[in-house]
């Protein structure tokens, strides 16, 4: 006999992180990576990932969050960014070898 996981296993397994709670406009009076005051031209933008208010310069990123239910690309802003493709990166490291690379560091090419 099959057994299936209950409801609330697979509610859990597959139920996205809350994301984090924006700060709210009227608090939000200078970018928070590059300090520029924020204007009527001058808009404040909000990090899906981290909530912080920012610029358009500074948050002008977009990336896809599953963590948080985020399915397309979402606003981010450069470090939530950066943070997300170091990860990426550190993560290819663990990744075994295929053949062709190595042989190439068999060789020492």
């Amino acid at each position: 006999m099959i057994e299936h996981p209950s409801k609330s296993e697979t509610q859990a397994d597959f139920m996205a992180k809350k994301p984090p709670l924006w700060v709210p406009d009227h608090l939000s009076i200078n970018c928070h990576k590059c300090d520029f005051e924020f204007t009527f031209f001058l808009r404040i933008h909000h990090c899906r990932n981290c909530g912080k208010s920012f610029c358009n310069r500074c948050s002008n990123h977009f990336r896809i969050l599953p963590e948080y239910g985020y399915d397309k690309n979402v606003r981010v802003c450069i470090d939530c960014y950066m943070d997300k493709i170091e990860l990426e990166d550190s993560s290819d490291d663990d990744l075994p070898l295929d053949s062709a690379r190595r042989m190439e560091t068999f060789r020492g090419v």
